[in-house]
């Protein structure tokens, strides 16, 4: 079963100077809870054989869970969890903003990326949507914990969100066994 959920918090949301600041949110959905550290969330992942991935665009955060319908619950209830109770530990932070910057040195290296990039800002100037998804080296090391925080707080809502749900499910078995989830 395949679930996904899309929240209209995507870069085009970053403030003015905090270009990365939705991508790193989502990133920090998975780095740890108010129950559980990046480890044992990866661990119970394992365990089950399942994948949970969050990721940002231009226009949403997407988290993306793939697991087996036996695991379904478990699997939704650890999604559930990353997605209300996050508690973006200040050291994973740092070290998920180390590894941005060190991608986006890379990216310094491949003209065609670097062209992609500036024909973006060129065509949406002044806009939300010139900024990459990632942030820039400029932009990344002044993004705050409470940045995160507020940033989340703002947009992680549920009138901002779409929850889709493919495989081996029936409408009947999303109702009984998904919904009453997220109710409680």
């Amino acid at each position: 079963v395949t679930v996904q959920l899309r929240i209209g918090a995507g870069s085009w949301r970053d403030p003015p100077g905090k270009a990365g600041l939705a991508r790193l949110v989502s990133k920090g959905l998975l780095l740890g809870t108010s129950r559980r550290s990046a480890e044992k969330i990866n661990e119970e992942l394992d365990f089950m054989g399942a994948s949970l991935e969050a990721s940002s665009t231009r226009d949403f955060a997407i988290l993306h869970l793939r697991v087996l319908k036996e695991d379904l619950q478990k699997g939704f209830d650890l999604l559930m969890e990353t997605l209300t109770q996050p508690a973006f530990p200040e050291q994973e932070i740092k070290r998920e903003v180390e590894k941005t910057l060190a991608a986006i040195q890379s990216k310094e290296d491949r003209p065609g990326e670097v062209a992609g990039q500036k024909f973006q800002e060129t065509l949406f100037r002044n806009s939300p949507y010139g900024p990459p998804v990632e942030g820039t080296q400029e932009s990344l090391p002044g993004i705050t914990r409470t940045d995160l925080v507020q940033f989340y707080q703002t947009y992680y809502r549920p009138n901002l969100s779409n929850l889709m749900i493919v495989g081996d499910i029936t409408p009947g078995e999303i109702q009984t066994k998904l919904l009453p989830s997220l109710e409680g």
